[in-house]
């Protein structure tokens, strides 16, 4: 069975299936993980309309990665959410989600709102989830065949990946096989992550860098969380015999929409010089985090931790993948085909 955050907080969030924005400054119209429709909110006890901000500052001085950025903004936090204050929690979501990104300059820092209440004792230990949950997460990935949207050999005998999600290696990670055998003998890769806006689990990235690059076990990345804990992802052993071909000129196509591992799989590729990056900036969403009930309908996700590339020392928060060539989301294709055959 799963047993993934990633599948929970995409239960949990009920954001078009994703566990981040889509977007930046895309408000979307949130439905329930069951399907049901996001309706008014309903009264909460604990915290009222004039006090939202008051409980969002407070989760952000507790557990916010950066919180000096908090610090310099509070006042204008606070005199954006009085000019909302008489709008239910819905709309007030809709309204101060890209207000709190902006000012904060963060893309992960996501308000959301729940048509169903929130258990007050909520505190989104995710990493267990019910069987239902469960259920709901395998159903949820096999309509999306695992992430893997497109796979296909396009004229030319140019290879062709969609890749929209990243999900667990333990779930997907055959799917993924799958794929890369079927594209194997091809003369170059194109990856499309213009969709990719699912975000995902950073051990499925390393792996797929696994089928492009024979440096393996190689750190890529190195997280440090505000709390002292760090986490670090290693490009996976893999026989030789799996992996492309290295003189495989590799392509990946990006557009604002890509975000969160998606942007990773890209910033990677790019700062190890495997592939040629064509489209637009990336949405700018690095930071991992958890989400925390701000009352019975509203939540927050808030980034705890900061991501450093092993090879940049850097990271995308914010300022996107800047790709090698900038153009049109909807010509980086052709685009990415025309180089191809020039070669």
């Amino acid at each position: 069975m799963i047993n993934s955050r990633l599948f929970a907080a995409i239960l949990t969030l009920g954001i078009h299936a994703c566990v981040l924005p889509a977007a930046p400054h895309q408000n979307s119209n949130v439905t329930a993980a069951d399907g049901d429709t996001a309706t008014s909110s309903e009264p909460d006890q604990s915290i009222t309309k004039d006090t939202r901000a008051d409980a969002i500052l407070r989760l952000l001085g507790e557990h916010y990665v950066y919180p000096g950025n908090v610090k310099r903004v509070e006042q204008a936090i606070r005199a954006r959410s009085a000019d909302f204050i008489q709008l239910d929690d819905r709309a007030y979501a809709d309204a101060m989600r890209s207000v709190l990104s902006d000012l904060v300059q963060d893309r992960h820092l996501l308000l959301d709102h729940s048509a169903r209440p929130l258990a007050e004792d909520d505190k989104h230990d995710i990493s267990e989830p019910d069987p239902a949950a469960k259920a709901r997460m395998e159903e949820f990935a096999r309509r999306v065949n695992y992430g893997f949207t497109q796979v296909k050999v396009m004229k030319g005998n140019i290879g062709y990946l969609q890749i929209d999600g990243f999900m667990p290696v333990e779930v997907a990670g055959g799917t993924l096989a799958a794929a890369i055998k079927e594209l194997h003998g091809t003369g170059a890769l194109v990856i499309d992550l213009r969709e990719s806006d699912k975000g995902g689990e950073p051990e499925m990235v390393a792996l797929i860098t696994a089928y492009l690059i024979s440096d393996t076990e190689r750190q890529l990345t190195r997280t440090v969380y505000r709390n002292g804990k760090e986490e670090e992802s290693r490009i996976p052993l893999l026989d030789a015999a799996q992996r492309f071909p290295e003189d495989t000129p590799i392509y990946v196509l990006t557009s604002r929409k890509t975000f969160s591992a998606g942007e990773e799989l890209a910033y990677n590729l790019k700062a190890l010089g495997r592939a040629r990056v064509i489209g637009e900036p990336t949405g700018g969403g690095a930071n991992p985090g958890e989400v925390h009930r701000i009352n019975a309908h509203l939540r927050l996700f808030v980034p705890e931790g900061e991501v450093f590339s092993s090879i940049t020392g850097e990271n995308w928060n914010w300022t996107g993948v800047i790709p090698h060539e900038a153009v049109a989301p909807e010509d980086a294709l052709d685009r990415a085909i025309t180089e191809i055959e020039a070669k």
